[in-house]
């Protein structure tokens, strides 16, 4: 399903930086200002005010195989 930025209330900008985050959040604003073609400050200034509105969030996934596996060697 392609869901729009109209549809949502959000600029196409915005968008496309919240689906560079979901790809991966670990990024620094350069580099997604870089994968999105717009300045690192403007991407700061977005990423803050989605995350003040509640659109962003992050959350700390634990890799238990990876742990397991580690503790075991």
């Amino acid at each position: 399903m392609i869901v729009e930025s109209e549809e949502l209330g959000l600029k196409d900008v915005e968008l496309k930086l919240i689906s560079e985050l979901i790809k991966n959040s670990r990024r620094s604003d350069r580099e997604l200002a870089k994968a999105i073609g717009i300045s690192q400050p403007t991407v700061s200034r977005i990423r803050v005010r989605l995350e003040k509105q509640g659109l962003v969030d992050y959350s700390a996934v634990p890799d238990w195989l990876s742990w397991v596996s580690k503790s075991l060697q």
